[in-house]
């Protein structure tokens, strides 16, 4: 994005032939950021003829406003969400903070802080490089209704990973497979071990993204049945 209007798609259709990727700089949450990539971005690709890999080289979220969970969670899903779609790598701008300011947005960008302790979207971003660093991209499983469920391959291990966009509720996804052990990772990098249902395992799907990971999966197929269907609130004592 540019501020000059027409801009991007001038200098895309101009420098044609001298150029191997598209950068693509948006910001914003992760609906927001889908959304234009998917209504602006990718028409305008189709339209200028643009074949070279696209790459998201400057998107994050500031944390004023206390949005530090927010950042963490938007982490995972802009990743996975752009490595689903063909992005040619990622870039979260920024990881360090310029200074303290809680009222200024440019310094609540940052996974560190300015003195380089870690903000909650370091630790995310930590959790989601342990899931997936090897990884390969395998299918989006599901898109609809702002839910997500993608599939990975990590060496011997199968990865799916999701979220559903309803606070405070819980989708459950039946994911067949021949794995005899899983666990399941929080957007924080808690490890706990999954539950077993008839030839697999459950994915709990929440508004905070989390991996279910098959060791020594062959195969993995997730029931989408109920995926469609409100979940039930899912009330819990703090």
């Amino acid at each position: 994005g540019c501020g000059q209007k027409g801009f991007q798609e001038n200098a895309l259709v101009r420098a044609k032939g001298h150029y191997d990727i598209h950068c693509v700089h948006l910001h914003d949450g992760f609906s927001a950021y889908a959304a234009g990539i998917l209504g602006k971005c990718f028409p305008m690709r189709k339209e200028l003829g643009v074949t070279v890999p696209w790459y998201p080289n400057e998107t994050a979220l500031t944390t004023v406003n206390g949005a530090e969970d927010g950042v963490a969670k938007a982490v995972w899903m802009k990743i996975v969400w752009s490595w689903a779609h063909g992005a040619a790598s990622y870039v979260w701008y920024n990881l360090r903070a310029t200074g303290w300011d809680p009222k200024d947005s440019e310094q609540g960008y940052g996974l560190l802080e300015a003195d380089f302790h870690p903000r909650a979207g370091f630790a995310a971003f930590s959790a989601l490089a342990k899931v997936l660093s090897g990884a390969d991209f395998k299918t989006i499983v599901y898109e609809r209704k702002g839910r997500h469920v993608y599939l990975f391959r990590n060496g011997g291990d199968l990865v799916v990973m999701g979220w559903d966009p309803f606070p405070g509720k819980v989708g459950l996804v039946k994911v067949k497979t021949d794995a005899r052990e899983a666990v399941l990772v929080d957007v924080m990098g808690n490890v706990r071990k999954a539950t077993a249902c008839t030839g697999g395992f459950v994915l709990e799907l929440t508004d905070l993204p989390g991996a279910l990971v098959l060791r020594a999966a062959t195969f993995a197929e997730a029931d989408e049945t109920g995926l469609d269907d409100v979940p039930e609130p899912n009330t819990r004592k703090i």
